[in-house]
């Protein structure tokens, strides 16, 4: 409104109008358009007028949009499509609105109820106290950290909750099912089957869309005849006896790998698992009072095949 103003004050001024136009940047025909819209209303009529069409083609009658919104009072239960077909049977001579334009009027008027989306939350299930080995296994991933090649590691750990065991800590690239298919199948062969698997809410050992939240990770547990057992959300403590800094390899140990696209877990001279089972444990002596390596870990449950996914 400012440039308008010193338009139509340097016009009054004398100044011709096409230098003025070419000044501005300006057609001489909306230069003439805004000096005579201030001669008709003054400086108000330089302001900025409503682009709304004067009338609409396709409108909806005003006697129609007042009867959809008497049903939708008098029916509150009521929706689109039903008001729709109270049209059809009301107004014969008349071209009859879609159902999204019934729609578009009631929610205009906020005749429209929204419902928020439903969330199915996880909840956890029964914990058993686990006290004999190979009778409860704890999983989950301990952690992610960033590799030198800017690819992220995923550590999927494996203990035994009675003896604490590190049973595997394997280097993944990423949380999907197929690679902790692979995982568990190796360690089924070496170890046995346990009684039951306690893990987190999340995937791959859950799935939050599916009946009862089974991922096909937990199914194939179930058809090995192991219990699933599954942590309440929010308390990553229950997951593992000790705390997630005995399971989590050092940083030193980390930031030492030579070879940067590999993640040090996965190399036998970091000795990683020997070092846990020999005194990593140690590191909690409020929670882990015991060397692992010393206890040993017997297998209960030995199975000849291992059933494939």
């Amino acid at each position: 409104m400012d440039e308008r103003l010193q338009f139509v004050a340097r016009r009054l001024a004398g100044e011709p109008m096409a230098e003025l136009c070419r000044e501005f940047g300006i057609s001489r025909k909306t230069g003439y358009k805004i000096f005579d819209r201030y001669q008709e209303c003054g400086v108000q009529g330089l302001t900025d007028r409503s682009r709304r069409p004067f009338r609409y083609a396709n409108k909806l009658p005003f006697q129609v949009e007042n009867y959809i919104l008497n049903v939708k009072r008098e029916h509150a239960s009521w929706g689109a499509r039903k008001i729709r077909e109270r049209l059809l049977r009301r107004f014969s001579g008349i071209l009859i609105p879609a159902k999204s334009t019934i729609h578009a009027v009631l929610d205009r008027h906020g005749l429209v109820e929204r419902r928020g989306r439903l969330r199915h939350r996880a909840h956890g299930t029964a914990l058993s106290l686990g006290q004999k080995p190979n009778e409860l296994w704890c999983t989950d991933y301990k952690g992610e950290f960033l590799l030198g090649n800017h690819q992220y590691c995923y550590p999927l750990t494996v203990t035994d909750h009675a003896s604490r065991f590190l049973l595997t800590c394997e280097a993944l690239s990423s949380t999907c099912e197929d690679y902790a298919f692979t995982v568990f199948e190796r360690l089924f062969k070496e170890r046995g089957l346990p009684a039951n698997i306690r893990s987190d809410n999340g995937v791959p050992f859950a799935s939050a869309h599916a009946l009862f939240n089974l991922s096909k990770l937990a199914v194939w547990w179930l058809r090995l005849g192991i219990g699933i057992e599954r942590i309440k959300p929010g308390h990553p403590q229950l997951a593992m006896k000790c705390p997630a800094e005995v399971y989590r390899p050092p940083m030193p140990l980390v930031y030492a790998s030579k070879d940067t696209s590999r993640c040090p877990l996965q190399d036998s001279r970091s000795g990683w698992i020997r070092y846990f089972l020999s005194c990593r444990a140690l590191a909690s002596p409020t929670t882990c009072r015991f060397i692992p390596a010393l206890s040993g870990l017997p297998v209960i449950r030995e199975e000849t095949a291992i059933p494939t996914q």
